[in-house]
């Protein structure tokens, strides 16, 4: 991930009257979102998207791989003061993406989770810390991205009870063919017992 301001000037306050702003207020709001490149179709290359429209369509694409795997999707988010936050982003279910939003909540979540782990050090880094700190900036509606992470749930569950009943399935006719199979060998085996009137000519 990397991250880039056209401006540093206009990401600070330089304004008095923003003193008076509440947190909530002096955060940065994400207008559009420019597509590098995406593994999936549902993105064309090179295109300039609303916000809103790309991640509606970000979790429909992340909904697509309920089992397992992702589309890598390269995107440059830009706020309403003219910076830019480029990454790229793993559209998929199982942790995995469902758009810039919670794309950002889950490395804010990772990050407090995690940074006073010993191997991870790098949580705390002059440039992670950088990052976090302009993510804790950022006007995003995580509602939204609780919302969009049932909805994702509720397509894993789907898909696994799908898979489930088709193994079900699978299971029942590797039973039956087994069962099929022994009738098959019992029938041969009688076809093959030896008549009482023969059983004492071989004896004797």
């Amino acid at each position: 991930m990397s991250i880039t301001k056209q401006d540093s000037q206009k990401s600070s306050s330089s304004n008095p009257s923003d003193l008076l702003l509440t947190p909530e207020e002096s955060k940065i709001k994400p207008l559009t979102v420019f597509v590098h490149w995406s593994e999936s179709r549902a993105f064309d290359s090179d295109t300039e998207y609303d916000f809103a429209d790309f991640e509606a369509k970000a979790l429909e694409v992340a909904k697509t791989n309920p089992l397992g795997g992702y589309d890598k999707t390269k995107v440059t988010v830009t706020f309403d003061n003219e910076h830019q936050h480029e990454c790229r982003l793993d559209l998929g279910c199982g942790g995995n993406d469902q758009g810039f939003a919670e794309h950002c909540l889950s490395t804010l979540n990772y990050y407090h989770i995690h940074k006073n782990e010993p191997d991870k050090r790098w949580l705390n880094d002059k440039y992670h810390q950088q990052l976090i700190e302009l993510i804790n900036t950022y006007a995003l509606n995580y509602t939204l991205v609780d919302l969009g992470r049932m909805q994702i749930k509720q397509v894993e569950e789907q898909a696994k009870a799908q898979e489930a009943a088709k193994e079900e399935v699978k299971q029942k006719e590797r039973e039956k063919a087994w069962r099929e199979h022994q009738q098959a060998e019992e029938a041969f085996q009688e076809a093959l017992e030896v008549p009482t009137w023969a059983k004492g000519v071989i004896v004797a």
